[in-house]
């Protein structure tokens, strides 16, 4: 459901958007799409957010891509500091969509 919430006001905003129902596919949509920007959750099925996040990594057009991580966990319960730097932004659920198409947009203007 927050994915599809997510989705739908950035779509109102005119970006594109490529969803993925958990890690392993989010791999490999943005292998396929070569996203300029990356959404996403710590915990899904299939992949974890963590897991995810550093096979986008590793490819090599997109290792400078933005992630914005979502997470309902305190970084400090979950994260160590290398996870951390996989993402530019870490928003803590509940993310209100202002704050979330701001982030967007800072890392998408051109």
């Amino acid at each position: 459901e927050i994915r599809m919430l997510f989705s739908h006001a950035l779509k109102l905003r005119g970006y594109q958007v490529v969803e993925a129902s958990d890690g392993a596919l989010a791999v490999e949509a943005a292998e396929r799409y070569r996203p300029d920007l990356v959404i996403i959750d710590l915990m899904m099925p299939a992949m974890n957010g963590i897991e995810a996040s550093k096979k986008i990594r590793q490819l090599p057009y997109l290792q400078q891509v933005p992630i914005i991580c979502v997470t309902a966990y305190e970084s400090s319960q979950l994260l160590s500091e290398e996870d951390q730097d996989l993402w530019q932004v870490v928003m803590r659920k509940p993310v209100k969509l202002s704050a979330l198409q701001a982030e967007v947009a800072r890392f998408l203007r051109k």
